[in-house]
């Protein structure tokens, strides 16, 4: 339940959307979503991700399904493992999934991936899984997943990494006349989102991390069962509010809610298209007008 409000609380300004409407082929996955370039050599703007995405799916479940199973699996992990741990981790895991719940993005896919990897190693569970997908969706969780080379299993860590590696490197020379942007590029891109919303991201962080930390160095057992207790109703109740507040946002720009309670008075054809495309079937694209750039038409002012 969560996981479907936290995504109908996205409007078709947001990545979601954008990933939806490329998942009709993978030839459309790579046209659409482009790529980076290193000389000659072509690396997918996602990895693997849209790739995974497309192939979870059989080519015929609406991408939002297959988000939401995957958001659910691994919060699902996250919150069971975190249990066993310190009230720290818990508090940390709530924050992730919130956050990327309901700002859905490949990055958020792989965040949400990297950290069920962390705490499932921690617990002594099947880590490789999670690890993989965060290697997998996104070229900052790939970075970051090279810090598991410094954990006990880093060989076990360095052969999902390389793997990874090698099948990036196969699909960019299976590609390889697909335009694609400097290697430079993505680092100015990257560093520009940051310092942009760097103000936000630092409040964020350090607010998550000053709990975290406190509760990590807090030895009350009592406080511990509290907040194992309370991780699903906290995480539901955040969410749910959320999505009332994106209500106003869903009527101006699109959203499922706006889509599923309010179609009948709107005129936005293509919006409509694109939500159904995400929602109820990959069929409904056939009936957009768009054709390669659904980035520019539904992620810039939402028309």
């Amino acid at each position: 339940m969560a996981a479907t409000l936290a995504l109908m609380a996205n409007n078709t300004g947001f990545d979601f959307y954008f990933l939806a409407s490329t998942q009709r082929s993978i030839e459309y996955i790579i046209e659409s979503s482009g790529g980076w370039r290193i000389g000659d050599f072509y690396i997918p703007r996602y990895i693997l991700g849209t790739h995974l995405l497309f192939f979870m799916s059989f080519a015929i479940i609406p991408f939002a399904w297959i988000i939401i199973m995957l958001h659910s699996l691994l919060a699902y992990y996250i919150l069971k493992n975190a249990r066993k741990l310190n009230p720290g981790y818990s508090i940390g895991g709530m924050a992730i999934i919130v956050i990327n719940f309901v700002y859905m993005s490949m990055s958020g896919i792989g965040f949400l991936a990297i950290y069920c990897a962390y705490i499932s190693y921690k617990n002594d569970k099947n880590w490789k899984i999670p690890f993989f997908i965060a290697t997998a969706v996104h070229p900052v969780t790939f970075i970051l997943s090279f810090f598991s080379l410094f954990l006990k299993k880093r060989f076990t860590a360095l052969k999902i990494l390389l793997f990874t590696s090698f099948t990036a490197i196969i699909l960019g020379f299976l590609h390889s006349s697909i335009h694609g942007k400097n290697l430079s590029a993505l680092f100015e891109k990257y560093l520009d989102i940051f310092l942009l919303r760097a103000r936000f991201i630092a409040i964020i962080v350090i607010g998550i991390s000053l709990l975290v930390i406190f509760f990590y160095f807090l030895k009350s057992k009592r406080i511990g069962e509290i907040i194992r207790k309370i991780d699903i109703p906290v995480v539901l109740f955040s969410i749910i509010l959320i999505f009332i507040l994106s209500l106003p946002a869903q009527y101006i720009r699109g959203g499922a809610a706006w889509y599923f309670f309010s179609q009948e008075n709107s005129n936005d054809r293509e919006k409509k298209v694109i939500i159904c495309t995400a929602w109820i079937s990959r069929e409904c694209y056939k009936d957009l007008s768009y054709k390669i750039t659904p980035r520019t038409r539904f992620l810039t002012n939402g028309n």
